[in-house]
């Protein structure tokens, strides 16, 4: 087996290095570092050069929904996963775990996600793709109980603190995602950056598949390199199947239901008043609909606008349902203020 060494690399900004040293004991190596053997996805996004497992998005293959390439060595349960990435500053990414394929719907997931981010919003969460969606926020331990949203127990870092461990478009980042029974830990470059005991049997899975994302939005770039498993333990409990998953859920527990990440989404437009009180109201259907995406409706102010892809800021929002949302816009300081929420249900 061909294992990677290379000189350590120069700390810069007070960073721990990312030295390469020989393979952990009991860890294999799945991404040679030469092609895409045991791995499947769509060519159009998903290339092999200079020893990195590469996924770019150009100007004429933008997505429309995200896309995955999928680790074809088998099901993992209890597991040690490392690896390094690097990601534009535009890149939205994220390495999935004891997930399964979506039926139908070629190269698409659902499960657990450790997310991955160009900018600083995302960087270190644990999400659940087309399944509850974030389960812990970076610096956060949540805990899922059966059938009920994550709560969250403990906030042991602040979410900038751990940011500022990230390195950006240039640095190389390293992964290491824990994963023992129903407890998940992610850390980033040696740093814990969230933590799920996750108890609802019915949604979460305790095996699945391994992959990694380009996710829809503008042109990017992201790589990984040095991808190393190591097994833990197995499992007897049986992976649920796609079409016995609970339909996609509202984590509002964990993240604000609207908060400054929306302002951009929410503000003004060039016939709306500048400042004081405005009313949003929110037309949707689910997103997911056994794996097919729908669209999300907004009305501002009698302006309809159709988005295909639900904006992050209001994926918290339960569906189906009629939204009113009555809120105060501090123009000065480009942020929305205050939030009132009235919704009633659609059927």
């Amino acid at each position: 087996m061909h294992l990677f060494r290379v000189a350590s690399i120069v700390c810069l900004l007070g960073l721990p290095a990312l030295a390469q040293e020989p393979l952990e004991p009991g860890f294999e190596i799945i991404f040679d570092g030469r092609s895409l053997e045991g791995w499947e996805g769509d060519p159009t996004y998903w290339s092999v050069a200079d020893g990195k497992l590469v996924g770019t998005v150009t100007p004429e293959t933008l997505l429309d929904r995200n896309t995955f390439i999928m680790w074809r060595g088998g099901e993992v349960a209890d597991f040690d996963l490392r690896l390094e990435y690097r990601i534009s500053n535009s890149g939205n990414s994220g390495i999935n775990y004891r997930s399964i394929e979506v039926p139908e719907t070629p190269f698409a997931m659902r499960g657990y996600q450790a997310d991955i981010h160009g900018g600083d919003r995302y960087t270190g969460n644990v999400y659940e793709e087309r399944g509850r969606t974030f389960l812990a926020l970076r610096g956060q331990k949540a805990v899922v109980e059966a059938n009920q949203v994550a709560t969250v127990v403990e906030r042991f870092a602040a979410p900038t603190d751990l940011q500022a461990y990230i390195r950006k478009e240039e640095g190389w980042n390293a992964v290491r995602i824990v994963a023992r029974g129903n407890h998940i830990q992610q850390y980033f470059n040696g740093r814990l950056f969230a933590e799920v005991i996750d108890n609802d049997a019915g949604a979460g899975q305790r095996r699945g598949m391994i992959g990694v994302q380009v996710h829809v939005g503008p042109p990017m770039r992201v790589e990984y390199r040095h991808i190393r498993l190591k097994r833990l333990g197995t499992t007897n409990a049986p992976v649920v199947a796609f079409d016995q998953l609970p339909e996609r859920q509202s984590n509002s527990d964990v993240q604000p239901l609207i908060d400054h990440q929306a302002a951009a989404l929410l503000a003004p437009g060039p016939e709306a008043p500048l400042g004081g009180r405005l009313q949003l109201s929110v037309r949707s259907r689910p997103r997911y609909v056994r794996g097919v995406e729908t669209d999300l409706v907004l009305d501002f102010e009698g302006r309809a606008l159709k988005i295909p892809t639900v904006p992050v800021a209001l994926q918290h929002l339960a569906y189906p349902a009629v939204y009113n949302l009555d809120l105060e816009w501090d123009q000065d300081a480009y942020r929305i203020t205050r939030v009132r929420l009235d919704s009633h249900p659609l059927y």
